[in-house]
């Protein structure tokens, strides 16, 4: 089982409205979902009850039901809401489960049974996190008996994992109604209002949707028109893009994408702001991406002692100790605090290169 604990995605708005569902299912939990009056609550097969469609997403069967749910809301309901904010965030999980709903049980009026909990709008959410935010990282946590793994994976890849298991698992039920059957439910409901969303313009994914990064979308042609001009129009002067703000796009908590406008632009990114990015994917262990930024700016004419160390570092973790010797060569009357990390960092590469003196460029 693969258990999301974060992704990287670029927050733009606060998590109010994902806060404020988890709070309201927690509050159910323990007051009706404790009693009988959670059947009132569900959505009951063989009638049909507007109210219930919404209702029924927000009670759980037990404990682990609402604790899983709480888990993979929080990670989707980020990446979802930090490009909507609160209120069109509310109200886009309210159509995910009144649409759902509403086909569920006119397709069950003839049933009996119910169903309940927030799983079918979650996966909802996922479809339109693949849609949106397909290059974003997961950190997930891999829990197969006896094996343990932590590690990223792509929001595209994640999200096809788990629709083609819950795809499987509809087959082995002869596509009756179940459990994996109301998933892909969820899912077939959030993907079209997420593409609807895209394509009229209320959701701003920054290039970096589905459509954008992999099919290439052009834009809309233009019907040519049949009057030839008089004369050829004088070509319109270009407003030059303004460079693009690293700065803004840390403080939203996105690195991928903060990454990706300074490979975009990186003579155009200032060098205090570079420096910043790259101590922060050094943070979160990106040794590649941070030598593409450190390497650049320790090529300047005059780096500084703070670019040399970082540089070094960098190379340190990537297994190029002689490399970070010969930053460290110029690093040039320290601070007491640079002077405690070039001792670091020098212990460390000399460490390395004793241990395995050949080096990979």
């Amino acid at each position: 089982m693969l258990i999301p604990l974060r992704c990287d995605a670029p927050l733009y708005h606060g998590p109010w409205g994902t806060i404020g569902v988890i709070a309201l299912c927690i509050v159910l939990h323990a007051t009706v979902g404790i009693s009988d009056a959670v059947e009132s609550w569900e959505l009951i097969f063989g009638e049909w009850n507007p109210l219930q469609w919404l209702s029924s997403a927000l009670v759980h069967l037990d404990v682990m039901h609402l604790l899983g749910n709480m888990v993979f809301f929080w990670v989707f309901g980020l990446i979802v809401e930090g490009k909507l904010g609160w209120w069109r965030f509310l109200l886009l999980l309210a159509s995910i489960a009144a649409i759902s709903g509403c086909i569920e049980q006119t397709i069950m009026l003839g049933a009996q049974g119910s169903s309940l909990g927030l799983s079918g709008v979650i996966f909802g959410l996922i479809a339109i996190a693949w849609l949106w935010a397909p290059e974003n990282e997961i950190d997930v946590l891999l829990l197969l008996f006896p094996i343990f793994r932590h590690f990223d994976i792509k929001v595209r890849t994640f999200g096809l994992i788990y629709l083609a298991l819950e795809l499987l698992g509809a087959a082995l039920n002869d596509f009756a109604m179940s459990t994996p059957m109301l998933h892909l439910l969820g899912a077939a409901v959030g993907a079209p209002i997420g593409i609807v969303m895209l394509k009229k313009g209320w959701v701003d994914c920054e290039g970096w949707d589905w459509f954008t990064r992999h099919t290439g979308t052009p834009p809309p042609r233009r019907t040519a028109t049949r009057m030839a001009p008089l004369q050829a129009p004088a070509p319109l002067a270009r407003t030059p893009e303004p460079p693009p703000d690293v700065d803004a796009l840390l403080r939203s908590g996105g690195t991928v994408a903060a990454f990706a406008a300074w490979s975009r632009r990186p003579a155009d990114v200032p060098a205090d702001a570079a420096f910043r990015l790259a101590a922060r994917l050094v943070a979160e262990q990106r040794w590649d991406d941070a030598e593409a930024i450190a390497g650049r700016l320790s090529a300047a004419p005059d780096p500084g002692n703070a670019v040399r160390l970082l540089h070094a570092w960098v190379l340190v973790q990537r297994d190029r100790p002689g490399a970070a010797l010969e930053q460290l060569a110029h690093v040039v009357t320290p601070t007491p605090a640079e002077a405690g990390k070039l001792a670091l960092i020098r212990d460390e590469a000399e460490r390395r290169r004793a241990a395995n003196p050949y080096e990979l460029a």
